[in-house]
C-alpha cells in the first residue's frame, strides 16, 4: 500500500520546470494526432481538381501530414515554452502557460506570414 502512494506522489510531482521531455512528447504527440484528425476532415471537404493526375488518397495523406506537423509543432513549442519559462522563473503558475501560448501562437503567425502585414502597416 505504501509503495502505491509513493508511485502516485512521484508521478504527480510536476514542479516548476520538471519533466520537460515528457511534456514535450505528450503535447507534440497529442498535437500530431489531433492535426492528423483535422487533416482527415479537411481532406474530405476538399473538392477534387478536374484533370488532376494525382490520386486523391495521396492528396489526402499530404493534407493530413501537413496538418499533423503544424499542430504537433505548435503543441511542442507550447510545452517547451511553458517548461523553460517555469525553469527560468523557478515558479509553476499560469504565467508559464501564457508564455508558452504566446510562443505557440507565433507559429501560426509565421505560417500565415502575418508579420509582413504588420510591416506594411508600420512603413506606411
Amino acid at each position: 500500500m505504501s509503495d502505491k502512494k509513493e508511485i502516485e506522489v512521484e508521478l504527480g510531482d510536476n514542479g516548476a520546470g520538471t519533466h520537460c521531455d515528457d511534456q514535450f512528447m505528450r503535447y507534440a504527440g497529442g498535437g500530431a494526432v489531433a492535426g492528423a484528425c483535422f487533416g482527415a476532415v479537411e481532406a474530405c471537404l476538399v473538392n477534387p481538381v478536374p484533370g488532376q493526375t494525382t490520386p486523391l488518397i495521396f492528396k489526402a495523406f499530404k493534407i493530413m501530414g501537413m496538418r499533423s506537423v503544424l499542430v504537433g509543432t505548435v503543441g511542442g513549442v507550447f510545452a517547451v515554452g511553458a517548461c523553460f519559462s517555469a525553469k527560468l522563473r523557478d515558479r509553476d503558475d499560469y504565467k508559464n502557460a501564457v508564455i508558452g501560448g504566446m510562443l505557440a501562437g507565433s507559429i501560426f503567425g509565421y505560417k500565415s506570414r502575418f508579420f509582413t502585414c504588420l510591416n506594411n502597416l508600420v512603413t506606411r
